[in-house]
């Protein structure tokens, strides 16, 4: 009976000698690399409105950061082999992190982001895996290496100049996206004024004689104000 590494070694061209910790997180990683090429072809070509497109998009999102985290445990494994797959790794989750966050925030201007960061992770999600395998499929193995790099991009750019086109107003939404980062980084809130009931309940608790009789008299006048006229001087004498 074979081991879940030489099963693993079988089944995977290029892998080698697998310890069965490797073999369980390429395992999860590819069933996570599978689950993002289908749903992300999905919402690139279903309608941008509610519903499909952005369920399918949230998919694709969790399904990367899923991979991710298999590229750093794997890459940890085998620096010396698999590095570039970690470099590859962390621009494509940065970028649909970048995406995602758009769609959920919607800043002003935040299509051109929300295209560019999706699709873009996506390309170099592609990147990553023919760089990492293409040297094993039958077909891809007779290009040169420079094919494996650039190949998802040459293809894929023309169809995010498309989307870009229709879906997007970049100028304005460049505009948008600056000027919202400027607000957030000049903007600051301004410290809120204690009521006076907690005023006056601090003013006991530690203030200086002088501000505790302040605070009595602020006190007294509040109440004197609220008192019926008649009862006013007989109250507070």
């Amino acid at each position: 009976m074979q081991t879940l590494s030489e099963t693993v070694s079988r089944l995977v061209p290029g892998v080698g000698r697998a310890t069965p910790i490797f073999s369980v997180l390429l395992m999860i990683h590819i069933g996570a690399a599978l689950t993002c090429v289908v749903s992300g072809a999905v919402a690139a070509t279903s309608p941008k409105q509610p519903g499909r497109h952005p369920r399918a998009g949230t998919l694709y999102f969790w399904a990367l950061s899923v991979v991710f985290v298999t590229t750093v445990c794997m890459s940890a494994a085998r620096w010396s082999r698999d590095y570039y797959l970690l470099i590859l790794g962390t621009v494509a989750f940065g970028l649909a992190s970048l995406g995602y966050a758009a769609r959920r925030i919607r800043w002003t201007g935040w299509t051109t982001a929300h295209i560019l960061g999706m699709s873009l992770s996506y390309i170099t999600l592609l990147t990553a895996f023919y760089v990492d395998n293409g040297p094993n499929l039958p077909v891809w193995r007779q290009l040169p290496t420079a094919a494996f790099w650039l190949g998802p991009l040459v293809v894929g750019s023309p169809f995010v100049v498309w989307a870009m086109a229709r879906h997007g107003r970049v100028l304005d939404d460049i505009r948008g996206t600056l000027h919202a980062l400027r607000r957030r980084t000049t903007t600051r809130p301004q410290p809120e004024s204690p009521p006076a009931s907690y005023r006056s309940v601090r003013g006991r608790q530690g203030l200086p004689v002088q501000e505790q009789h302040d605070d009595r008299q602020c006190d007294r006048d509040d109440v004197a104000q609220r008192l019926p006229r008649p009862l006013h001087r007989l109250e507070l004498s």
